[in-house]
C-alpha cells in the first residue's frame, strides 16, 4: 500500500454483535489508501478473535494490543502514536461508518487546505423513532463558531444547540501534522470525563482551517439503557476533573476571558447533570445529592471556577430554577466564601 491518506484509530473493548459490521464498513471504503489500526483494549467477550480473523484477511489493518485496560481515551492515543496517514479520524467499535467518508473528506481537506474536515454524524437509538441527523447550518470554516459552543452553551447560537458542550470527534478527519505538532491528545477518561470535548477543543483552539462537509457520513449508535456509561461521565470527581483542565486550558492559551460567558454556561450545566443523576427524581437520594456539594466545596479549583460565577451575576440572570437552588446550597457554607 502507498503512504495512507487516512489513518482509522477503534479502540475495541467489548464491542459484542456489532463489531462486524462496524469493520465491514471500514475494510470497504472507497479510499484504498487507508490504514485501519485497532487498538485491542483487552476485551473479554472473544471481539479480539473477530479482530485478528479481519487483519488476515486485510493488510491494511494494524492491530495493537494494550497490556492493561486504558479506556478510550488513552487506547486512541496509541493508536496516534503509530499512525502514518496525512489524515487521522476515529471510529468506536460498535459504529457505522458510510463507505465515502474518507475518501471525500480527504480530498476536501486536501483542496481547501484544511486542519479539520467536519462531517455529519446520525445518532441511531433502540427505538428508531428517537433517531436523528445532525446537519450543519452553516457550512465553510466554522472554526470561530463552533470552538465557543463546544466551550460552553450559547443560547444566541439558534440551530447549534447540538454543539453546545458537546464535542463530537469521530465524524471528522485531523491533520496529523497539526496534531504532533502542538502535542494533542487525549485525557485519560479513567480520571477526566468527556475527553472527546477536551481533544476537539483542543484542535479548533490551534487548527488554521476547519470546513464543514454538509453530508451524513457517520452513524453513531446509542444504547438506550447504558446507565454505566452516564454514571462513569457524570461522576463529580471526573466532572471536577473536566472543569479543571478546562479552565487550565484556555488559561494556557489566553483564552478565558475571550471565552468566560461560554465557559461558565459549561461548568453550570455540567454541576447540574451531576446533581441530576445523583437525585434521579427521588428526594430520598438527598445524601448522595449532598455528597456531591462536599465533594465540589473540597475541591480548590472548583471553588475558584464558582466564586468567578458568583461574581459574574451570571446565577441572578438565569431563568433555570434547578441552578439558583444548586448555587444556594453551595455558598450555604463558609467553604465557599474561602
Amino acid at each position: 500500500m502507498e503512504s495512507p491518506k487516512v489513518s482509522v484509530i477503534i479502540p475495541v473493548y467489548n464491542a459484542g454483535h456489532r463489531l462486524r459490521a462496524c469493520i465491514d464498513s471500514l475494510v470497504n471504503q472507497t479510499l484504498k489508501e487507508i490504514e485501519l489500526i485497532f487498538v485491542l483494549d483487552c476485551p473479554t467477550d472473544g471481539s479480539d478473535t473477530v479482530v485478528y480473523e479481519y487483519a488476515k484477511l486485510y493488510k491494511n489493518i494494524i492491530v495493537i494490543k494494550n497490556e492493561k485496560n486504558l479506556n478510550i481515551g488513552l487506547s486512541r492515543n496509541e493508536g496516534i502514536n503509530v499512525a502514518k496517514g496525512k489524515y487521522i479520524a476515529f471510529c468506536d467499535h460498535d459504529d457505522i461508518v458510510k463507505e465515502f467518508m474518507y475518501e471525500h473528506m480527504y480530498h476536501i481537506g486536501e483542496e481547501q487546505d484544511a486542519d479539520i474536515v467536519l462531517g455529519v454524524p446520525e445518532y441511531k437509538y433502540f427505538n428508531s423513532t428517537k433517531n436523528k441527523v445532525y446537519y450543519y447550518p452553516k457550512e465553510g470554516n466554522v472554526k470561530e463558531i463552533l470552538l465557543p459552543l463546544i466551550i460552553g452553551r450559547d443560547d444566541s447560537m439558534q440551530g447549534w444547540e447540538f454543539y453546545f458542550s458537546h464535542g463530537v470527534i469521530w465524524d471528522n478527519i485531523y491533520r496529523r501534522e497539526m496534531i504532533n505538532s502542538f502535542q494533542i491528545s487525549f485525557i485519560d477518561n479513567n480520571k477526566v470525563t468527556y475527553e472527546d470535548n477536551l481533544f476537539l477543543i483542543e484542535c479548533l483552539i490551534h487548527c488554521n482551517k476547519s470546513v464543514v462537509y454538509n453530508r451524513l457520513v457517520y452513524i453513531h449508535t446509542i444504547e438506550d439503557t447504558n446507565t454505566a456509561a452516564t454514571q462513569a461521565y457524570m461522576n463529580p470527581y471526573k466532572v471536577l476533573a473536566y472543569i479543571t483542565y478546562l479552565d487550565n486550558l484556555l488559561e494556557r492559551n489566553n483564552l478565558r476571558e475571550k471565552y468566560h460567558t461560554n465557559f461558565i454556561n459549561s461548568v453550570c450545566s455540567y454541576l447540574k447533570d451531576c446533581y441530576r443523576n445523583e437525585l434521579k427524581g427521588n428526594i430520598k437520594n438527598i445524601g448522595k445529592f449532598k455528597k456531591v456539594l462536599d465533594i465540589i466545596k473540597d475541591n480548590p479549583s472548583s471553588i475558584k471556577v464558582l466564586n468567578s460565577i458568583k461574581a459574574s451575576g451570571y446565577v441572578d440572570g438565569t431563568k433555570n430554577i434547578f441552578t439558583k437552588i444548586c448555587h444556594c446550597l453551595l455558598y450555604t457554607s463558609d467553604a465557599a466564601d474561602d
